[in-house]
């Protein structure tokens, strides 16, 4: 209950300071005004569109780079190789401000929907590919010599060892 409390103090505290004048209605609109326009908008087709645009760039550049990122990461983690030659890339690239490189993303791609997405997708991408090799890399290497030992493949190795010790860190 306490977080609950403490955010509608907040708006009401931020009510009563755009009605007394102590903040612009410029820069900072009451939570009343917000929410009625957010009703009108409602109604009309001003909110509907746009919505449904932004929900399909959040949904393609999710699907794009959390499905890329996971792969990646099986594979980082599946493979000594693979991991030694893009960990560094991975490391040093993961910090990087996203939102600083969407100027790079509008200058390759354009201002439409490709560089957009591209920016959601880059977002995705570094925390599914850290999470799922961390998955992979938590798994107990019993269940790894042990599929080794009954000669276990590449794909059933991926399918009963990989797969299933690392979900719940890729979840």
């Amino acid at each position: 209950m306490l977080p609950v409390a403490v955010v509608l103090a907040g708006l009401i505290f931020w009510e009563a300071a755009v009605r007394m004048g102590w903040a612009s209605q410029l820069f900072f609109p009451a939570p009343s005004f917000i929410l009625q326009t957010l009703g009108r908008m409602a109604l009309t087709d001003k909110l509907w569109p746009p919505l449904g645009l932004t929900l399909f760039r959040l949904g393609m550049g999710v699907l794009l780079g959390a499905g890329s990122g996971v792969l990646l990461g099986w594979m980082m983690g599946a493979s000594r190789p693979i991991r030694a030659a893009l960990n560094p890339v991975v490391a040093a690239l993961h910090p990087l401000p996203k939102l600083a490189l969407f100027p790079i993303f509008l200058v390759l791609l354009g201002i439409g929907e490709a560089s957009k997405i591209a920016l959601v997708t880059l977002a995705a991408f570094f925390p599914m590919v850290i999470n799922t090799l961390a998955g992979v890399q938590q798994i107990d290497r019993n269940y790894w010599d042990a599929a080794t030992i009954y000669g276990a493949t590449r794909t059933a190795l991926l399918r009963r060892v990989i797969l299933p010790g690392s979900l719940p860190m890729v979840m």
